[in-house]
């Protein structure tokens, strides 16, 4: 189908050919926007339907005229029209050549013939049309601007008109140049390439349209130029036509234009750089090594050569680069100062060539791999106080842990012992008593009761001030023992589970397990009214995990936020490196879960 063609108007007083022609059309994809059996009585409902091409019958009712009519639509409404005839003979082709119609189709109608008749008509109308649109666009640029114009014949060259401009630009007055042969003030190195640009032109391509580029003595200019062939009815070209416009002006600017939008875009790349290396450094899961390498990674990019840029980072003498990494002498190079002393350095490195030459580094670039180095140092400097804290951090709960050991040992090796051989002396007072002092007898089974009792509840409290030392061997052993005294203080089932080889890294990593289990299965019993806890230990090449579940009531949903418990037992995973999670289970419960990754 032709591009955009889809309305089509039949005039046929035939009403079977025109039934046949509609379903052929409408067959192959086309719309019928209206059909008439009369000629000039279809005006109106094509004004109305406004088709994109009329299909008519040369022998119309009423000894009409289909070419006639045909000419008339062509005129009065400006759309292609084809025409359907018995016979071609040389009249009826004459008639349709002084009437222009655009194409014609001999009867009977088949599909084939129609759809092409038609593809060939409308196409042909459409390039007509923009050929008159351009015409119209020359003749605009030729009135308002301040062009150069010259016309003269194709064998002789002779300058049948040139304007003012043209002269001026030749150095000539218009009488000394009319009548002589255009090509004797064109620059010889140019008349091969003039002479041979005219001589591709013909009817169906008659213009052609460039850019020119001379330099005359310090001066560059550009020029826009059109070659023209002007034809006669016959086909013969009968002048040429050379406009031309000094586009020198606009040309530098666009120049310009281009030289600052290429800037702009390297340093859009430059903001880039810097966003995406302050990002990198607030993701908290990266290590300081993980950080660097990925600095290094994203280096190249940022230059304006990326394709043969590297760069090295060096610090505390490890060293991080890109894979192309080589050393050369187009290069930039920075020092990382940590606490005002040398820690290492910063290279980037053009390690190849541009159009034969190695390239150099711009200043904008030189501040940027500043930039790059005052940010590397502050990201290591943030990432050591970091580490400090978490030392400070694990420092202080070091010292709890102990002093929460050595109260749970005076609790149970001194008040816990205190009272006991109390209560065992009250038994034997108890029975050195008379035993007509009943009323004596009485209060000291009384007391002796209450000293149980405090006796009891001391050895309570040192269960949850463990007496154990809770060091990487004896962990299994520590939340084995609490899994137990769980079960038979609290009348629950909670056993401990173990998956594979468990083996802790050291005994801060062991204390801080221990702790998160002791939360999770008193957060279990306290608020989740849990009475079964499972704790899974389980370890792999890969990383250790311990998972506590239960079958309590789990967390409330519409709570908005965890609990110390919670955020405590987080801080403590992530004290030693672990991943915590901690939420309702789609079984029902709460699960508590951390994962510790294996060290390489």
């Amino acid at each position: 189908m032709g591009k955009n063609l889809s309305n089509i108007f039949i005039i046929q007083p035939d009403k079977n050919i025109s039934a046949k022609i509609e379903s052929l059309l409408i067959n192959s994809g086309y719309k019928i926007c209206g059909t008439n059996r009369r000629g000039r009585t279809s005006f109106n409902k094509i004004k109305k339907s406004a088709p994109q091409l009329v299909i008519i019958e040369n022998n119309l009712i009423n000894d009409e005229n289909g070419i006639d009519i045909a000419f008339d639509i062509k005129r009065k409404f400006g759309i292609p029209v084809i025409l359907l005839i018995e016979s071609l003979d040389k009249d009826v082709l004459k008639r349709i050549k002084a009437a222009t119609i655009f194409g014609y189709i001999l009867k009977p109608v088949n599909e084939n013939n129609l759809i092409a008749a038609i593809e060939i008509v409308y196409n042909k109308f459409i390039y007509d049309k923009k050929i008159k649109e351009s015409e119209q666009r020359y003749q605009g640029i030729v009135e308002n601007l301040p062009l150069m114009l010259c016309r003269f014949l194709p064998v002789s060259g002779e300058i049948t008109y040139i304007n003012s401009n043209f002269c001026r630009y030749l150095k000539k007055s218009c009488e000394e140049l009319i009548g002589k042969n255009f090509f004797e003030f064109i620059p010889h190195s140019d008349i091969k390439d003039l002479k041979k640009r005219f001589d591709s032109l013909n009817i169906d391509n008659p213009l052609l349209s460039f850019e020119h580029y001379e330099k005359r003595g310090n001066r560059e200019i550009w020029q826009r130029r059109i070659d023209q062939a002007i034809f006669n009815d016959h086909g013969e070209v009968v002048e040429y036509q050379l406009i031309t416009e000094d586009i020198t002006e606009r040309k530098l600017n666009q120049i310009e234009i281009e030289k600052k939008s290429a800037e702009l875009k390297e340093r859009v790349k430059e903001l880039n750089c810097l966003y995406n290396i302050s990002a990198i450094a607030e993701e908290s899961e990266n290590s300081l090594d993980d950080i660097l390498s990925k600095i290094v990674s994203i280096i190249p990019d940022s230059m304006q050569y990326p394709e043969i840029t590297c760069a090295k980072i060096e610090y505390n003498g490890r060293v991080y680069k890109t894979d192309n990494f080589k050393k050369s002498k187009s290069h930039l190079k920075k020092e990382i100062k940590i606490n005002n002393g040398k820690a290492g350095c910063f290279i980037v490195c053009y390690c190849g060539t541009t159009k034969n030459k190695p390239p150099r580094f711009l200043k904008e670039e030189e501040m940027l791999v500043s930039e790059i180095a005052e940010l590397i140092e502050k990201i290591i400097e943030r990432h050591n106080t970091r580490n400090e804290l978490k030392k400070l951090e694990k420092e202080i709960i070091f010292i709890s842990e102990k002093e929460r050991q050595r109260i749970g040992n005076e609790l149970h090796d001194g008040l816990g012992q205190l009272l006991t051989g109390i209560s065992f002396l009250f038994r034997t007072v108890k029975k050195n008593v008379n035993k007509n002092t009943s009323e004596q007898i009485k209060e000291i089974d009384e007391l002796s009761k209450l000293i149980k009792e405090a006796s009891v509840l001391c050895r309570q409290l040192s269960k949850g001030l463990p007496v154990i030392n809770i060091d990487q061997n004896g962990l299994l052993v520590a939340i084995d023992q609490l899994a137990n005294d769980l079960s038979r203080l609290y009348n629950i089932n909670c056993n401990l589970n173990i998956k594979g080889d468990i083996h802790i890294k050291d005994n801060f990593t062991a204390s801080q397990i221990y702790r998160i289990v002791q939360e999770s299965v008193n957060n279990s019993i306290k608020h989740g009214e849990a009475d079964s806890i499972e704790i899974i230990l389980k370890s792999n090449k890969d990383a250790f995990y311990l998972y506590v579940k239960d079958n309590g009531k789990g967390m409330d949903a519409n709570k908005k936020s965890s609990g110390m418990g919670i955020n405590i037992m987080r801080y403590r995973a992530d004290l030693i490196g672990g991943e915590f999670r901690a939420g309702n289970s789609r079984r029902g419960g709460f699960e508590v879960s951390v994962k510790i990754m294996n060290e390489r």
